[in-house]
């Protein structure tokens, strides 16, 4: 998804569903993934090697400085400083 894609999305999403950081998301909170934008090659490779990516859909079972996500049948945790930099559109009832 490039920017352009990003600002449609965000122009056409009413309010209740605008793209936010994964991070901005409380504990319970699902979103789908529509863009991953991380400039740090760790958080890039653990990414890749887990399956996250666009269309997901994640759900925070914990926050703190490593945030704990529900996707696809698993757990995983991820760095609140890598999760600042997946964006989501929070889905239908949250």
């Amino acid at each position: 998804m490039t920017l352009l894609d990003l600002d449609r999305v965000r122009k056409q999403a009413p309010a209740a569903r605008k793209v936010v950081s994964l991070a901005d998301l409380q504990e319970g909170e699902t979103g789908r993934v529509v863009r991953v934008n991380l400039p740090d090659l760790g958080c890039r490779r653990r990414f890749a090697e887990l399956g996250l990516a666009e269309g997901m859909k994640v759900t925070v079972v914990g926050t703190g400085d490593t945030m704990m996500l529900a996707m696809a049948g698993s757990k995983m945790g991820i760095a609140e400083r890598c999760a600042r930099e997946v964006y989501v559109v929070r889905e239908s009832g949250q």
